[in-house]
């Protein structure tokens, strides 16, 4: 197990992170940068769950309301926290969208993960560790209260995906 550290590994505007899963979230592609910023070599990554990189600061609502958004078949938008093999971390401004076969059938998903606008990784860092306070307690109570804080921190900013967004227009 990495045990985390304060040491960022800061994206670039060029660079960007691309990854593949199966409909299960285990990885089937990854792009050298992926490796580059994860730490973590190809071999060492493919079949194993995309959340190898998950970093402990980021709340499982949050995941929460990817998997939803992503199984009803929208595409995801979030600013999220990786953990590097060194116990280090990146921040990414994350898209996931699902990815369909030539018969329509969902075979996986699609993740690019690009520069993050410093105001968004300001906002959300205060908003995740306000997530992951309430989420200690391990409940299904906890996890409703911290979804609730999510929502209402945007509520009056159009909701989520209109928030999200506004931070690339």
């Amino acid at each position: 197990m990495v045990t985390p550290n304060n040491k960022e590994l800061k994206m670039k505007e060029t660079d960007l992170i691309v990854s593949k899963t199966d409909t299960k979230g285990h990885l089937t592609y990854c792009n050298d940068a992926f490796m580059e910023f994860s730490g973590i070599y190809e071999e060492e990554l493919l079949g194993q769950p995309h959340n190898i990189i998950r970093h402990p600061d980021m709340p499982r609502g949050i995941y929460s309301q990817l998997w939803q958004t992503i199984q009803q078949e929208n595409e995801f938008f979030g600013f999220i926290k990786n953990l590097r093999n060194n116990g280090g971390f990146f921040w990414t401004f994350a898209n996931i969208t699902p990815s369909f076969s030539g018969d329509s059938e969902l075979v996986g998903y699609f993740s690019v993960q690009r520069y993050p606008m410093p105001e968004g990784i300001d906002f959300f860092q205060s908003l995740y560790q306000q997530m992951c306070d309430v989420e200690a307690s391990n409940t299904q109570e906890a996890m409703d209260a911290s979804t609730q804080i999510l929502n209402d921190a945007v509520q009056d900013k159009g909701g989520y995906n209109e928030f999200i967004c506004s931070f690339y227009r």
